[in-house]
């Protein structure tokens, strides 16, 4: 990577008919056939990159048996929290800024210099002052796109946000916005172009009088119309260029990752970096994660090494005996979704044709575990990473032609029938899904071991991975999962009534939840309840699933031993040890300020006493007073 140093970068650049430093520059001029919306395209159909527009193909979210393509809102590059208040996110703003200036400025030293531009040193003034007065402008256009998204509380109800539109229905919509800036330089969004050249080099073919688009924020658009029509086009230039630098740059030399780890530094209160070792595969997982988990399969899967276990409390960690472990998940998996049958069955609160339809969508969510069968089906591994190549020692081009195949592939789906039975992740993450489209639960083989799996007792499987199988299943029932039919079609099937005292009962979560201080932080700082919802609704009805599941597998095993050493506890409070200490962990302030301000999830702090002091259970099982902060009055429940 040091010795090819920038020179990757410098092709891609030009071929995206970019300069090779920030426009307008040192020298550095636009080209006069330079057209802004040819380059916002071509950098989502090479790069994968979206600026201004997001657009992706999915199932179309009203009737999944087809892919449809989908325009939505993207983010400024920087989070627009912190640009729209940078008094009190001070730190991160100005961080921000010396990011960009420092980037701009080992750039403008870093590339060829031609006869008309003279860069004695990074600290030359012709290079100090043009990367200050770049990076001014960067944080001033992108602080204006900022006031027009729409915020994450505000999009919580996809259904307020849905449109199906053609391009020349979007069309209109958009050039309604448009107004005449100072200076004339405005641009326009032409939709045709843009979704044309978006799909050049595959074999999609649109059709505009038939073909539609899902635009899941007409507002944003038209807000966005409006801003590109008033600024400068040389301004526009500039973030389109910075947009693609700032993503290709880490991928070449040290300085830019070295630049990259001061900013997460200063920031997030970073005090290390990871090892090199584990950005390596980390990378390599991202773009083979399938390959990769077919190593893992045939390490911890191979027929050969399997031996029978006669007892669940013999099983460990080892790639013998790991199958046992996935035949145990599912029998934890249908014991959690036994437990959430029993409590819809039980609810006062829903009227009887609900119910009926949520046993229907319980019945049809189908549970992924381990890993997708046909990873072992010769041939079948070749043929999902066909079109992808990798050139040896050189990890930008890598980089770039499997960008350019995995995208290809993506948008080629728009005339695809949508795939029902596909993995959403592979077999090797440590973590778990829910997808509303696929009316899914996803729980692959890297998450099946400990701190969440393999805990030696099922008190402790109950309470944790126990917790994560009803979280993920409750997902399908929390504020946006309950959105979706059994099929996975956006569509409303719940009683008015029943949806008036579902909404009062989630308002209380989320008024729960808000009234947590993050006193780490200072400054006011608490629990964003709003965003939080549908995890803090997912914690709670998965732990008391897994409670319920976890005595349906103490009447079939009364005879679980307890804790050796630690014999004083009961099963059931081993049950919440289990699910506490899952989430125990460490946060910078930075990281933590980050995750309440972005985050969907609560602090691990508050996923843990929030949803504790919700179960009476707890309460029982630890001996905790009536009216104290872990056995409240007034319980927020509502599965």
């Amino acid at each position: 990577m040091e010795s090819l140093g920038v020179e990757p970068m410098l092709k891609v650049l030009k071929r995206l008919n970019m300069p090779t430093g920030p426009p307008g520059d040192a020298g550095h001029s636009i080209a006069a056939d330079f057209d802004p919306l040819a380059i916002i395209a071509k950098a989502q159909r090479v790069l994968g990159l979206s600026v201004f527009l997001g657009f992706y193909v999915s199932e179309d979210l009203r009737n999944t048996s087809r892919n449809v393509m989908v325009l939505d809102q993207v983010s400024p590059g920087f989070n627009e929290r912190y640009l729209l208040d940078p008094v009190r996110f001070a730190t991160e703003v100005r961080e921000y800024r010396v990011y960009v200036e420092d980037m701009v400025r080992v750039q403008l030293v870093r590339i060829p210099q031609s006869s008309n531009v003279i860069a004695p040193s990074i600290d030359a003034p012709e290079i100090k002052k043009a990367a200050s007065e770049f990076a001014d402008e960067i944080l001033a256009f992108s602080t204006q796109l900022a006031k027009i998204i729409t915020t994450s509380e505000q999009r919580r109800d996809v259904n307020s946000l849905f449109h199906e539109l053609k391009a020349s229905e979007l069309q209109n919509l958009t050039d309604s916005q448009l107004t005449e800036s100072a200076a004339g330089e405005g641009m326009r969004i032409d939709w045709t172009q843009y979704l044309s050249k978006v799909m050049e080099n595959t074999d999609v073919k649109l059709d505009f009088d038939s073909d539609f688009l899902v635009v899941l924020d007409v507002t944003y658009l038209q807000k966005l119309a409006n801003v590109l029509s008033r600024t400068k086009r040389s301004t526009i230039i500039r973030y389109l260029w910075w947009s693609i630098f700032s993503t290709l740059a880490p991928l070449t030399v040290q300085d830019f990752r070295d630049l990259g780890f001061r900013f997460s530094q200063r920031v997030l209160g970073l005090s290390q970096r990871s090892p090199r070792w584990k950005g390596c595969t980390g990378n390599v997982n991202s773009n083979f994660g399938m390959a990769v988990s077919f190593m893992y399969v045939q390490e911890y899967f191979n027929e050969k090494k399997r031996e029978k276990v006669e007892s669940p409390y013999d099983l460990l960690i080892g790639g013998s005996q790991y199958d046992c472990f996935v035949t145990k998940a599912l029998e934890m998996v249908n014991d959690v979704r036994g437990a959430f049958e029993e409590i819809v069955k039980e609810l006062q609160w829903m009227d009887e044709g609900t119910k009926g339809r949520t046993l229907e969508k319980l019945e049809a969510m189908r549970p992924f575990i381990g890993f997708p069968g046909w990873l072992l089906t010769p041939g079948e591994l070749e043929a999902y990473y066909e079109g992808a190549e990798v050139i040896e020692g050189e990890l930008f081009e890598t980089y770039i032609r499997l960008s350019e195949a995995s995208l290809r592939r993506a948008l080629e789906d728009i005339r695809r029938t949508s795939d029902k039975d596909r993995w959403i992740t592979a077999a090797t993450t440590v973590n778990a899904f829910y997808s509303p489209i696929l009316n899914s639960v996803t729980f692959p083989a890297g998450i099946l071991q400990p701190p969440f799996y393999g805990l030696g007792l099922e008190s402790l499987n109950y309470g944790a991975i126990g917790a994560i199988m009803g979280h993920e299943l409750t997902h399908g029932f929390d504020d946006q999962g309950r959105r979706y039919d059994k099929n996975g079609n956006l569509r409303m099937w719940w009683s008015r009534e029943t949806l008036v005292e579902y909404e009062r009962r989630v308002k209380c979560i989320v008024d729960q939840y808000d009234a947590y201080p993050v006193k780490q932080l200072g400054g006011n700082f608490t629990v964003n309840g709003v965003n939080t919802q549908g995890e803090n609704i997912a914690d709670n009805g998965g732990l008391r699933e897994a409670y319920r599941a976890y005595q349906k597998f103490r009447a079939r095993h009364p005879q679980e031993p307890l804790l050796p050493g630690l014999a004083e506890y009961t099963h059931e409070q081993l049950f919440f040890l289990g699910f506490a200490h899952m989430w125990c962990g460490h946060a910078t302030d930075g990281a933590l300020r980050s995750r309440v301000v972005n985050g969907v999830h609560a602090p691990n702090r508050f996923r843990v006493m929030g949803t504790l002091s919700n179960m009476k259970e707890f309460a029982e099982a630890w001996g905790c007073p009536a009216g104290s902060p872990m056995n409240p009055k007034n319980k927020c429940i509502l599965w």
